[in-house]
């Protein structure tokens, strides 16, 4: 490829946090300061868009699922989650800017070559490098990487997480000086692994660039803060107003009214002067008269946002009076329901003391009940008593019966002796007979 006849410098930096929704043009009134050409919005092209949650999921679930079974048994307290590892370090995501010369130059190379070709040079020098910073910083890892056509010079965008790889806990960890093992801090003050990292990214970047470009003009360290093209130019033109009055036109200088070429050149040199005080007075006219258009639109806005607050405070009034209502209905209510409660407290009170009577009622009856069970038990042991007084009298003169009875029988039937021995002396008798018969 044919390079391009401009000398220029390689910007990169690092930005303070990045944006995805600016990046990726992804919110309503993304161009409220007017320095983005939305027409030109169309042109930008996007080579990498993802979620950070979502990266983080990818990057790290597997290896925080390993490292929480080898701890999950001897250390509980270490395992974790990607949605906390995310909470805990979704701060250490970065953005790096990059690019290709300033306005001025990029107008030059549009007068050149044409507005379409200029792009197209861009567009191959910011994927060239992007397959290098995906090539030479694998742990850089990119989530996002947007290209930008539509401000005051094309740039690219690059955000990324660093992760170092490691071989005790985590293998892989979010980490600045993990991501950057092979450097080594420096000796100088302020030198440290990102620094020497950003100055050999910066040399990398310049040799991609010569390949677009015919002459690169070496990084130089700046001290000072950073202001975009359209700031410093703003800031020219305040000067300007700030400290000249109204500017003559310029009076065209003419030869013959000279003395000699000297003081010709002298009075030209002038009038080129005049002519750009003039220019940067006009364009700050334009400036003026956009602050007044701008002060205006202020105005309106402030009105409308008056009103607002008017209808804010009207809320407010109507939120009080309802709030009002809604408290003396509580205390309406509070006041009913102490009521209720003294009611129900009274009757409480009235069923405990029937309660009471009912329990002495009910123990009066028991007592009285015990009282005559126990006379009732008394009597039948008393009517039992006399009854087995006659039984026995009753039983006491049946034996005495009985006895008499013995005795008299005794008298008139011989005992059981005499008849034994009767029975012997007849059987003896009838055997001497039976023997003698024989």
């Amino acid at each position: 490829m044919e390079k391009m006849k401009m000398s220029c410098k390689v910007s990169f930096h690092e930005g303070k946090k990045f944006s995805r929704k600016h990046n990726a043009r992804d919110y309503e009134n993304w161009n409220r300061d007017g320095h983005i050409n939305s027409e030109l919005t169309d042109r930008n092209i996007i080579l990498v868009d993802k979620n950070l949650r979502e990266f983080f999921e990818e990057e790290f679930e597997e290896v925080i699922t390993e490292y929480n079974q080898k701890n999950q048994r001897k250390h509980p307290d270490r395992v974790t989650t990607v949605s906390k590892y995310y909470e805990e370090n979704k701060k250490m995501a970065r953005e790096c800017i990059v690019q290709l010369g300033d306005g001025e130059s990029y107008q030059k190379m549009i007068a050149a070559v044409g507005a379409e070709q200029a792009n197209q040079t861009y567009e191959k020098f910011f994927r060239d490098v992007y397959e290098h910073w995906q090539k030479d910083n694998p742990n850089l890892k990119l989530f996002g990487a947007y290209i930008h056509f539509d401000e005051t010079t094309p740039h690219l965008h690059l955000d990324y997480l660093p992760v170092g790889e490691y071989k005790r806990g985590m293998t892989k960890k979010v980490s600045r000086d993990g991501a950057l093992s092979k450097y080594k801090r420096g000796d100088k003050y302020g030198e440290n692994k990102w620094t020497q990292w950003a100055c050999d990214e910066r040399k990398q970047l310049e040799m991609i660039a010569g390949n677009y470009a015919e002459e690169i003009i070496p990084h130089e360290k700046f001290d000072g803060k950073r202001i975009e093209t359209y700031q410093w130019r703003q800031q020219a033109v305040e000067y300007y107003l700030n400290n000249l009055e109204q500017p003559p036109e310029p009076v065209k200088p003419e030869k013959k009214i000279f003395e000699s070429k000297t003081d010709f050149e002298k009075r030209k040199q002038e009038y080129k002067q005049q002519q750009e005080v003039t220019r940067l007075w006009k364009a700050g006219e334009k400036i003026v008269v956009g602050r007044q258009d701008e002060q205006e639109e202020t105005r309106r806005q402030r009105q409308q946002i008056q009103s607002g607050i008017n209808e804010i405070q009207q809320a407010k009034q109507k939120i009080g009076q309802a709030k009002e209502s809604l408290e003396r209905q509580r205390q309406t209510f509070r006041q009913q329901q102490q009521q209720h409660v003294s009611k129900y407290q009274k009757a409480m009170e009235n069923v405990q003391n029937e309660q009471k009577k009912l329990d002495d009622e009910r123990k009066q009856i028991q007592q009285q009940i015990q009282q005559q069970s126990q006379q009732m038990a008394e009597q039948m042991y008393q009517e039992r008593i006399k009854k087995e007084e006659k039984l026995s009298a009753i039983v006491q003169k049946r034996k005495e019966n009985l006895a008499e009875l013995n005795k008299g029988r005794q008298k008139h039937m011989p005992t059981l002796e005499q008849q034994q021995q009767d029975r012997n002396r007849n059987q003896n008798q009838r055997q001497q007979r039976q023997h003698i018969e024989r």
